[in-house]
């Protein structure tokens, strides 16, 4: 899984070295709120993003590292929980390396289009919404299968109460989640420009708010309970 990751968090390094000497000398470098680029500067700022890509998989890497060490919440006899959420760090920045990559190429279609080729052009906010759809589809499925950790997951005071607040709080916002992933989804087939990305922040917004109301909810349970058998 590590060699694979690393294989695709290397990929944009590589198709934006072989694309470099077709791009114009100016490309955009970033775009304002409505997809329209509101910064030009050289082309070789495209390798920008793949640099990042590379250090958000390591640091990625590194987590998962600590994972397998942490002893904060278990004991050295249950390493599997470590070892379990390791595997989830891993398995998301695989997830987060693929769709980094797909934006990668979109920054350089974009840069083409931009230049001399008109038929590329890419609603840049549309695309992203889907691509975070679809990341946030992919990432939490892996949500429940986390051990109450520090690191990842659903993390707040209340689903960190105790192993059952932690189970029951990640389950519902991992469908919370992907619900707002597959609106955002389904979103990007209508909505373009800046009505994209405003859909998509609420969907996440709305996602988190009803978890967090999950999760206190649960806790507050757990707290009635642990007073009933005082």
């Amino acid at each position: 899984m590590k060699k694979m990751t690393w294989a695709i968090a290397v990929l944009p390094m590589l198709i934006t070295a072989a694309a470099i000497n077709f791009l114009p000398e100016k490309v955009p470098t970033h775009y304002g709120a409505a997809g329209d680029p509101d910064r030009w500067g050289s082309r070789f700022e495209l390798f920008i993003f793949p640099v990042l890509i590379l250090l958000i998989v390591g640091m990625m890497e590194l987590f998962a590292h600590l994972a397998e060490n942490e002893t904060r919440f278990s004991q050295k006899k249950n390493r599997p929980a470590g070892k379990e959420n390791a595997a989830v760090f891993r398995k998301t920045a695989t997830i987060s390396a693929v769709i980094m990559c797909v934006v990668q190429i979109i920054f350089i279609i974009k840069a083409c289009a931009y230049g001399k080729v008109d038929n590329l052009d890419i609603d840049l906010n549309r695309a992203t919404c889907l691509i975070m759809g679809i990341m946030l589809v992919a990432v939490s499925n892996y949500m429940p299968k986390t051990r109450r950790n520090s690191n990842i997951g659903f993390r707040c005071s209340w689903s960190l109460y105790n192993d059952t607040t932690w189970q029951k709080s990640n389950r519902f916002a991992a469908v919370a989640m992907t619900v707002a992933g597959l609106c955002a989804i389904i979103s990007s087939s209508f909505a373009g420009g800046l009505a994209a990305i405003m859909l998509l922040l609420g969907y996440i917004m709305a996602g988190t708010v009803i978890s967090l109301v999950y999760a206190k909810k649960v806790y507050d349970e757990e707290k009635a309970a642990e007073k009933a058998k005082e």
